[in-house]
């Protein structure tokens, strides 16, 4: 019986160690928007959506909104076509890791990219300019994107949390 005692505390205090060594990484989440009023011809809300485990993002999320004011048919459709091709264009070059979408509706044109960072290669999205405004000196060194200094970029660019 103290044998199997023995053994049992050996086994909880190694099962104890072991758990110990492993880090818990926290996932978390932020959702930041900017918006911008272009007198006469949109409104245009950007909303940025950051997912990550610990300081490490893994997927990013950019949805832009323009709503269009009240706009001639003639200077609509040429918008509309302006970024539908934009879309195609961005659609055709995508990295791999990259989704592109877009949608119109009434006056309203959406734009979206999820970059999926766990499969992307950061360096062709930083050629690319999927990772444009970022404030970091050297971005061809990048391995990874921190989501700490990307919410602060965010904030020091006029985006909001939104909570």
């Amino acid at each position: 019986m103290k044998r199997f005692l023995g053994i049992l505390i050996g086994v909880c205090m190694m099962v104890l160690a072991v758990g110990c060594g492993e880090e818990i990484v926290k996932e978390q989440s932020a959702t930041y928007v900017f918006t911008q009023v272009e007198a006469d011809m949109y409104t245009m809300t950007d909303t940025q959506t950051l997912d990550a485990k610990g300081d490490i993002v893994y997927q990013l999320q950019e949805t832009t909104t323009l709503e269009f004011a009240a706009l001639d048919d003639t200077t609509l459709n040429l918008l509309v076509s302006y970024y539908d091709e934009t879309v195609a264009a961005m659609k055709e070059n995508a990295p791999e890791g990259v989704e592109v979408a877009s949608s119109y509706e009434g006056n309203i044109y959406t734009m979206e990219i999820k970059l999926d960072l766990e499969t992307a290669d950061i360096q062709s999205l930083v050629a690319g300019g999927y990772l444009m405004g970022l404030n970091e000196e050297n971005p061809e060194n990048f391995t990874f994107i921190s989501f700490d200094q990307t919410c602060a970029g965010f904030e020091a660019s006029g985006y909001t949390l939104k909570k």
